[in-house]
């Protein structure tokens, strides 16, 4: 009988312990992940394609005057699905001079820009410095991708990584799994603000 006593005791001292800590010395929740930007260095035209957003285990990059920005944070502006969608994977200097959306303007080639536009792409690229880090550049060495051939990179069975068949299983079905299967910050940036549809949120030129 004193056993069980005791026992009925012990734990009764437990819970009423137990419920003294919880709230007198309540447990902090976990600090929320914080995405840190990491330098990629040089990038061709055709390694840079590689970062559009669709792959979940790479950053999200586009590249302004030769500079590479890390626009993960973004995403609600530039991954998939998104209204600046386009510009990611993509050297987008001439495209944001003339704020035009389409892949033919995806280009560092300035030539034949007015005045107002070029002090469009100027006010765009103080928006960037302000929002997000330059992570590399854009090189010139191996002869980089033509704007020809970087538009086949996107329009193609083949992806920028490996051939048709193959990239079925990279580049549609692993990354479904792994964005359902784990948590991922650099997918989950900026989910909450998503907009729907794909419109283009406030994601506008610093004056």
């Amino acid at each position: 009988m004193n056993v069980i006593v005791t026992a009925c005791g012990l734990v009764v001292a437990y819970v009423l312990l137990s419920l003294l800590r919880a709230i007198f010395f309540p447990r902090k929740p976990p600090a929320p992940l914080e995405y840190k930007p990491r330098q990629v260095g040089d990038l061709t035209l055709l390694e840079l394609s590689k970062y559009n957003g669709r792959d979940p285990m790479r950053p999200l990059l586009l590249a302004v005057r030769g500079r590479v920005f890390d626009v993960t944070t973004g995403r609600a502006f530039y991954g998939p699905g998104a209204g600046y969608h386009l510009f990611a994977g993509r050297e987008v200097a001439r495209a944001l001079a003339k704020v035009a959306v389409e892949e033919e303007e995806c280009t560092d080639n300035l030539e034949g820009l007015s005045k107002a536009e070029l002090e469009s792409l100027a006010d765009w690229e103080r928006t960037f410095e302000s929002k997000y880090e330059v992570v590399g550049r854009v090189s010139a060495t191996g002869g980089g991708a033509s704007r020809g051939a970087h538009k086949s990179l996107h329009s193609q069975d083949s992806c920028a990584c490996c051939e048709f068949p193959c990239c079925l299983l990279h580049c549609c079905i692993a990354p479904r799994m792994l964005r359902d299967t784990i948590p991922n910050p650099i997918y989950q940036a900026d989910a909450a603000s998503r907009p729907r549809g794909g419109r283009r949120g406030d994601e506008k030129p610093s004056r």
